[in-house]
């Protein structure tokens, strides 16, 4: 059995693609989806007192959960070499993390696909640093988040002068200020009971990302890059530096 990206499976049927009993799934779920969530992005959908499973994006082939000695090592491979790229720059996100390690030779030893090297690096990296400033993890916390570009071909993050910054912000502006009132129709059309309360936030947050996307695009077609806000990650024990290819600025 297989699962497509777009389609809605049962709970039965996400059992019988984990090749596991209703017994098993009722308990160890969380720990099951934990491991699912490695090979796919999905989301739930409840209904009544039944769950459906929305398969959004697979990542890789599904492998089933380690044992836990397996998945602790596996973890401790990937928190070592995550620790590696941040002690060389902190200025980082999980998907240029993931495209540094992923060369590592015990990294491939796995076997993982670009799309699971990314999934374990992200989920590493929120349980090592957490994902909102100060708050925190095993290993550190982010510090700040900064305004930049991308470097891919020498995979690093360049923060943007404060002039790109205010410009972004205007046409980030500019992109909200028109759609206003489409905005307000939403919020009206509420409160008068033609959309109910998630109808509403769903809508309203899809507007806001077509006024980032629209942003971006106005600020790549003049400064030629999109721009990106990046963690900056401070290391349990080091001083809160910017790290730049083994130097600090």
């Amino acid at each position: 059995m297989e699962l497509e990206e777009g389609k809605i499976y049962t709970t039965a049927q996400i059992q019988e693609f984990m090749g596991i009993g209703e017994s098993t799934w009722n308990h160890k779920r969380s720990e099951l989806l934990d491991n699912f969530c490695l090979y796919y992005e999905y989301e739930p959908i409840y209904e009544g007192r039944s769950t459906n499973y929305h398969i959004i994006r697979k990542f890789g082939d599904y492998k089933k959960p380690l044992s836990k000695r397996a998945k602790e090592k596996r973890d401790s491979i990937y928190e070592k070499e995550i620790v590696d790229v941040i002690q060389t720059d902190n200025l980082q996100t999980a998907a240029n993390v993931s495209r540094i390690i992923g060369s590592a030779d015990e990294i491939k030893a796995y076997n993982h696909t670009d799309g699971t090297v990314y999934e374990y690096t992200r989920l590493r990296m929120l349980s090592m640093f957490g994902k909102t400033i100060g708050e925190g993890g095993t290993h550190g916390a982010i510090i700040e988040k900064i305004w930049c570009r991308a470097d891919l071909v020498n995979n690093m993050y360049i923060p943007m002068s404060e002039e790109e910054t205010h410009d972004f912000f205007e046409m980030y502006g500019n992109a909200k200020e028109q759609g206003k009132t489409a905005e307000l129709d939403l919020l009206n059309d509420y409160k008068i009971g033609l959309i109910q309360k998630e109808e509403l936030v769903k809508a309203i947050g899809e507007l806001s990302l077509s006024n980032y996307v629209a942003a971006r695009k106005s600020f790549y077609n003049k400064h030629g890059y999109y721009p990106i806000k990046v963690p900056l990650y401070g290391l349990d024990g080091l001083d809160i530096i910017r790290f730049e290819k083994g130097e600090s600025e």
